[in-house]
């Protein structure tokens, strides 16, 4: 146990690109060194932070953005619009393209997304982000019934009758939500905020080509209402 405890938190991992001789461009909104894309590579990304996939289809686009730099995660922050401004979807992307799991762990133990959510300022970005689709049933059952909603699931105790003559046959067995995060190729620039004065500024470059984390939120209330990792944009299946 405490050689994996070990293993765990040393991370000396040294990034492929600059084993193979690739230069690294300094960010000043933090002090962290980010990869600058090798000329003429096709965008690629690192599904499961395990081996590059070259058929993952991305976005990319020049825009002000809420971002920001987690240090205490070693990770970037940034905030993606969606068809309804009753949310928005935030990402966490690790600077460590092996580090999913390590920001998963750092996350639970940092006292969650609040102190992130305040911190995030308008920046200019050019953001190279994968096109994904997630899909996914969430059992709200047991939700409910350790929040006191149990006489609906019980055939003798439940009641529809405002809703139908037949009381002693309706109840429920099970409910379901069906949940869909949807990024495409596009992004409305009509549901993008105005920031002229940002627009002249130096972009940071923010490029999702490995495992991260994404977050929809509650654009009033600004909590979480789905999470989840992208380790592989292809596959839709909720992880």
């Amino acid at each position: 146990m405490d050689y994996l405890l070990a293993k765990y938190y040393d991370d000396f991992y040294v990034p492929e690109d600059i084993k193979n001789g690739a230069s690294r461009t300094f960010l000043p909104s933090d002090k962290t060194f980010a990869p600058v894309p090798a000329a003429n590579v096709p965008p690629n990304f690192l599904v499961y932070g395990k081996f590059r996939d070259y058929h993952v289809n991305f976005m990319k686009y020049d825009a002000v953005l809420p971002y920001y730099f987690v240090p205490y995660l070693n990770s970037i922050a940034i905030t993606l619009p969606l068809d309804s401004t009753n949310y928005y979807l935030l990402l966490l992307l690790p600077m460590n393209e092996r580090g999913i799991d390590k920001l998963i762990h750092d996350l639970s133990l940092s006292g969650g997304l609040r102190s992130i959510v305040r911190s995030l300022r308008h920046r200019r970005v050019v953001a190279t982000i994968p096109s994904f689709m997630l899909k996914g049933y969430v059992n709200l059952t047991p939700t409910l019934q350790t929040l006191g909603v149990r006489r609906i699931f019980e055939p003798r105790q439940a009641d529809f009758s405002p809703m139908t003559n037949d009381r002693d046959d309706i109840y429920i067995t099970n409910i379901e939500q069906a949940i869909t995060v949807n990024i495409r190729n596009y992004m409305d620039p009509n549901i993008l905020e105005n920031h002229a004065e940002l627009r002249q500024t130096t972009p940071l470059d923010v490029t999702a080509d490995h495992p991260f984390l994404y977050f929809v939120m509650d654009s009033e209330l600004h909590v979480s209402l789905m999470a989840g990792k992208v380790v592989n944009p292809t596959n839709s299946r909720i992880r």
